[in-house]
């Protein structure tokens, strides 16, 4: 008889949720719920505490953060899939989707955003960069001499909100 281990079981699902929420994202995870990237590793160490640190409370306050039924963590793989109706699961599919396209902390450089916009590298420098309504740049090493960087989320949601539409 094959036993299963819960601890193995809530560090499968916190994995899951994680990919759900944060596109795998430990410490975009984290942050949402309003956790340490510490915690979270802890929580998905095999090792930590023996394999044990989701316990009874931790699990159900992960669930109620990322809100999904309680019990969702102990679930096995064949509980999970066998417990939404058809309409559930293409929500759930919906919901990844946009969060995929919307939560996008990848940093973009200026002939990234221009291969997105379709524009050469010059123009997006020397015209879109400077647009007062263009997303703050950074500077990954804090130096003038960088090359500034901006969030791919806010490069394309500028773009959806600002550009005149032909």
């Amino acid at each position: 008889m094959i036993t299963i281990d819960i601890h193995e079981t809530r560090r499968v699902n916190l994995k899951a949720l994680i990919e759900r929420d944060a596109q795998g994202n430990i410490s975009g995870f984290a942050k949402k719920y309003g956790y340490t990237r510490a915690q979270v590793s802890q929580y998905l160490s095999d090792t930590y505490n023996d394999g044990r640190s989701i316990g009874e409370r931790a699990a159900r306050a992960i669930e109620e953060a990322a809100r999904v039924d309680q019990g969702f963590l102990d679930r096995t793989e064949k509980q999970i899939a066998g417990s939404a109706s058809i309409t559930e699961k293409l929500d759930q599919i919906i919901a990844l989707l946009q969060n995929r396209e919307t939560r996008d902390d990848r940093l973009w450089s200026s002939k990234q955003i221009a291969e997105w916009l379709g524009l050469s590298t010059i123009s997006v420098e020397q015209r879109v960069a400077k647009r007062p309504d263009f997303p703050a740049a950074l500077r990954p090493v804090g130096t003038s001499q960088a090359q500034r960087r901006w969030f791919a989320s806010d490069v394309i949601a500028w773009a959806r909100n600002s550009l005149s539409r032909d």
